[in-house]
């Protein structure tokens, strides 16, 4: 997985690459085509590729949002989840140990004010399904604009906060 420019814009696609050209394409601190506004977060990233968790990682900084940590499986998710506390969840969906359906709903049994977001190439509409009954929050078809996460992320903090106003 990789971040590439195309037609001026960011996009995060899978792609089997060496690490050099790895480090060649993924600017974690470079440019970014999302504006800056006031919704910050603290982000958990869950993925079993490390790939994905430095594209994610590079995407997110680029955005403003702070990772707080990252985790390659559901079950690490978890307990990350319970010491971290973070503001959203990224969730991949097809993991070892437990799957992100299974740690979501263990997320969720937690702490059912927590937002997670689905972020994965399992786009079936089931899946989504599974993963929204699960208590997903929303989810994001991988490969995508950096601008679509932003905006996801941005929607999701705002809905929550005013949940938490009208509670």
């Amino acid at each position: 997985m990789f971040i590439e420019e195309q037609d001026g814009c960011e996009w995060i696609s899978p792609a089997s690459c060496s690490s050099s050209d790895m480090g060649l394409r993924l600017h974690p601190s470079g440019p970014s085509n999302v504006a800056p506004h006031p919704f910050r977060a603290r982000v958990l990233i869950v993925d079993d590729d490390a790939m994905n968790q430095v594209a994610l990682e590079g995407m997110l900084s680029a955005m403003g949002h702070v990772v707080v940590g990252s985790a390659s499986d559901g079950m690490d998710a978890l307990e990350m989840y319970k010491q971290l506390r973070p503001d959203i969840v990224l969730m991949d969906i097809v993991m070892p140990y437990m799957d992100g359906i299974q740690a979501t709903k263990g997320i969720m049994e937690f702490d059912d004010r927590a937002i997670v977001l689905m972020v994965s190439v399992m786009g079936e509409r089931h899946t989504m399904e599974k993963a929204l009954a699960a208590g997903a929050k929303g989810f994001v078809v991988k490969p995508f604009r950096s601008a679509r996460l932003d905006d996801k992320i941005v929607k999701l903090l705002i809905e929550n906060s005013k949940n938490q106003i009208n509670k």
